[in-house]
């Protein structure tokens, strides 16, 4: 990424201070997508250069990194039982039937 920002807004000292740092990658990188930064940097005396690349490597390393979104699925949503436990009419004895048919008869009058 240092090769991409141009000479003139990267001078040799920023360079040696990016390449000798830990998180001189990120650092490359932020001054290599902020133009404008690096600018600002390049256009201070050489120890200023150094205390801003720290503060901005500072400020790099503190960044939490971003959530990660999962591809799995949503989990699963139990299913509730609705309705009645009421046996189908084929499973009923003819006593449970006659009263079942019954109670569904004193409905419909009503």
């Amino acid at each position: 990424m240092i090769a991409a920002v141009p000479p003139y807004l990267l001078k040799p000292e920023m360079a040696e201070t990016i390449l000798d740092m830990e998180e001189g990658p990120q650092v490359a990188y932020h001054l290599a997508t902020n133009l404008h930064e690096c600018a600002r940097i390049a256009s201070l005396s050489g120890r200023q250069q150094a205390l801003e690349i720290g503060k901005l490597a500072a400020r790099l390393a503190a960044k939490p990194e971003p959530k990660r979104i999962s591809a799995a699925p949503e989990p699963v949503k139990p299913i509730k039982a609705t309705g009645s436990t009421q046996k189908r009419p084929e499973d009923m004895t003819m006593d449970e039937y006659a009263k079942w048919r019954n109670a569904q008869m004193q409905k419909q009058r009503r």
